[in-house]
């Protein structure tokens, strides 16, 4: 259940992302462009290159505890 709440966590949250970015519409195609670009780059580093992911990537499975 919680696996589920995450992802639906997550996509509610690109979606609010993404409508920053549309806002940038009202103001241009280039600036709609720019600002969507600049939202795929923020959630990419969140999701992909993040500090929290790093550590995860660090735990050693096999060490057996804490």
């Amino acid at each position: 259940m919680n696996v589920a709440a995450g992802g639906h966590f997550v996509d509610g949250q690109r979606a609010l992302f993404f409508s920053f970015a549309y806002l940038g519409w009202f103001l241009g195609p280039l600036v709609f462009a720019v600002t969507t670009a600049l939202i795929i780059v923020v959630i990419y580093r969140r999701q992909f290159a993040s500090d929290a992911l790093a550590a995860l990537r660090d735990v050693d499975p096999d060490a057996g505890g804490a």
